[in-house]
């Protein structure tokens, strides 16, 4: 599913005006320039069939973005919910059925002087 959601985001155009290539998996390699995207699977819970096996996985997926900037990361966010909110269809050969947006949170690291945007979607994945 990540491999999904990398190559959606590294190819959505308004996505990559604003970070480029700087989208990682899990972390920001360390002295990378910002603004920067995360993503991280943070849940999975199978829908149960009465058959066998699940063959839908209902999975928890966390972007995290990180700038200086707070207005550059409000247009990345919302280029990031554009690409992602009600997608469906197979990237590299994963089947997503549906991807669903939960909720986001702004967030100010005092600590780093940066700026961080959580965004929480639900990932219906075809296995």
């Amino acid at each position: 599913m990540e491999t999904a959601i990398y190559d959606i985001l590294i190819n959505t155009v308004s996505v990559t005006d604003v970070v480029s290539t700087r989208i990682y998996p899990s972390r920001i390699p360390q002295g990378e320039t910002l603004p920067a995207v995360t993503f991280q699977r943070i849940g999975n819970e199978p829908e149960d069939d009465k058959d066998g096996p699940s063959t839908l996985d209902v999975i928890t997926l966390d972007i995290d973005m990180f700038g200086k900037s707070l207005a550059d990361l409000k247009t990345l966010s919302g280029a990031i919910r554009g690409a992602l909110d009600r997608f469906s269809g197979t990237r590299v050969g994963i089947i997503i059925n549906s991807i669903q947006f939960v909720t986001d949170r702004d967030i100010y690291e005092n600590s780093k002087s940066i700026y961080h945007i959580n965004q929480e979607y639900s990932v219906r994945q075809i296995r």
